[in-house]
C-alpha cells in the first residue's frame, strides 16, 4: 500500500476527507490526549516558547500547543492545501481566544 504522505497534495479530495476524519478522532481520543500531554510536559517548553510544527495535519497538536501554558506561539505547516484549510477551519471554530488570534496558526509550507 502507498504511503498517502508522500503525495498528499495529489490526494484524490475522498482519500483526503477521510484522512481528515482520521486525524481529528486520534486527536479526540483520550489516550492519545494523555500520550500528547506527557510528551508536552517532559518537553518542558520554556517559557514564551515559539513552536513549529512540520507536517502539521489538520493542526490537531499545534492547536493543543497554542493553549500550552507558557507557549508565546505556534504555527503548524503542511505541504497540504485540504489538510491546512481544515486546520484553519476547526481554529476557527475552537472556543478559544488563543486560537482566535494571532498566537497560532495553520500555514503553507515554503519551497
Amino acid at each position: 500500500m502507498p504511503d498517502i504522505y508522500t503525495n498528499v497534495t495529489e490526494a484524490a479530495p475522498q482519500l483526503l476527507e477521510g484522512l481528515m476524519t482520521a486525524l481529528e478522532l486520534r486527536a479526540a481520543d483520550p489516550q492519545q490526549r494523555a500520550m500528547l500531554h506527557t510528551y508536552l510536559t517532559d518537553a518542558a517548553l520554556p517559557q514564551g516558547a515559539r513552536v513549529l510544527e512540520v507536517g502539521c495535519g489538520t493542526g490537531a497538536v499545534t492547536r493543543v500547543l497554542a493553549t500550552w501554558p507558557g507557549v508565546a506561539k505556534t504555527i503548524g505547516v503542511d505541504p497540504s492545501p485540504g489538510l491546512r484549510s481544515q486546520g484553519q477551519e476547526t481554529g476557527r471554530r475552537a472556543d478559544h481566544p488563543r486560537l482566535s488570534g494571532s498566537g497560532w496558526a495553520v500555514a503553507t509550507v515554503c519551497r
